[in-house]
């Protein structure tokens, strides 16, 4: 993909694609910023040992697998694979072939459970929620559309016996007040060799979700003029999610993060989810500002506790990237960036 044509010239990328890598920058950058606030991204961590060894990180164990998924009158419904990531501190699940992705983890400071699902038609959903003693509970937030309904979703997955899974979807249009079974599939065992073919690219006609096509390909982190990793981030679920992978580099090549970057038509804002191998958690949140992109959120500091965060790119040329990273509730702190250089287009 490439970004909007401006004046006759070449297509060029848009100025929004430098956050995904800063914030994986900071992963890496052990003793680089001593005083930084977060221990997240590595920072400072290289070579721990394995995070995520908690039971608490195996509470969706039992939806790991290959399945075969049928409607509750046999019908075929499609196929889903449920795999462990970064080394068993997130859950990434396929279905139907990439028409549907989704990335599940819990927040270690709380222990809440969530899950950041696009598909290929631009349905997101953040959900929120735990173990209940029977298997797995979440639900998101009410999402007001301007002039239209409320919606509001539940979830629930259960071992069905057998080594089956249940999956019901409650759904609501007026906030939660009434609600209709969406989806109730079980999950059966899968021995089919052959996946289901790709989704189609539904979302690449839609210019909202082709702001940020600028960021996607390869690219070297860079901060101080030291190399501290590779991302690269691919366009899934129908073009619909931006999915990025990173790696350190050096002593820190063991740091690895998967995140998440996809638009919410119904609200129109920005979204960005990510996990890490060292098992931290944080999704944040904006819109987009001329030639800015602002997300904004809460990530727990070294000692647990919540503090405002904002991350703010651009993109001063086509195959450069620059990101600010900055504490406080509005971006007026002092920032640390990061460079970004392509190294191969998508």
């Amino acid at each position: 993909m490439t970004g909007p044509r401006v004046g006759g010239a070449r297509p060029r990328a848009p100025r929004t694609g430098a956050f995904l890598m800063g914030a994986v920058a900071l992963a890496c950058l052990a003793g680089a910023a001593p005083d930084w606030p977060f221990p997240i991204y590595g920072l400072g961590r290289a070579g721990a040992a394995p995070a995520c060894q908690a039971a608490g990180y195996r509470a969706f164990d039992f939806w790991l697998g290959r399945w075969r998924v049928v409607a509750p009158d046999g019908a075929p419904a499609g196929r889903s694979e449920i795999t462990p990531a970064l080394e068993g501190c997130a859950v990434l699940e396929t279905f139907a072939g990439g028409q549907g992705r989704s990335l599940s983890a819990p927040d270690p400071g709380t222990g809440t459970w969530h899950q950041d699902y696009v598909d290929h038609a631009g349905l997101t959903l953040r959900l929120l929620g735990g173990p209940d003693g029977q298997g797995m509970r979440m639900e998101d937030s009410v999402r007001v559309i301007r002039n239209g309904p409320s919606l509001r979703s539940r979830f629930a997955w259960r071992p069905d016996g057998g080594g089956t899974v249940r999956q019901t979807w409650w759904f609501s249009t007026d906030g939660g007040a009434t609600e209709q079974v969406n989806f109730d599939g079980r999950y059966l065992p899968d021995t089919t060799a052959a996946p289901p073919p790709p989704p189609p690219a539904t979302c690449r006609e839609r210019p909202a979700y082709r702001a940020l096509d600028g960021m996607l390909g390869q690219w070297q982190v860079w901060q101080g003029g030291r190399a501290v990793g590779r991302a690269t981030l691919t366009a899934t679920a129908g073009d619909c999610l931006i999915e990025e992978r990173f790696t350190g580099s050096g002593r820190h090549q063991r740091y690895q993060l998967l995140a998440f970057l996809y638009y919410d038509r119904y609200i129109q804002r920005w979204f960005r989810v990510q996990a890490d191998v060292e098992g931290h958690w944080h999704r944040l949140g904006g819109v987009m500002h001329e030639d800015v992109l602002d997300l904004a959120g809460l990530i727990p500091d070294g000692r647990g506790t919540p503090i405002p965060a904002v991350l703010r790119w651009r993109q001063p040329a086509p195959d450069t990237l620059r990101q600010a990273w900055m504490t406080g509730r509005t971006a007026v702190d002092p920032a640390v960036e990061f460079t970004w250089v392509r190294e191969a287009a998508p």
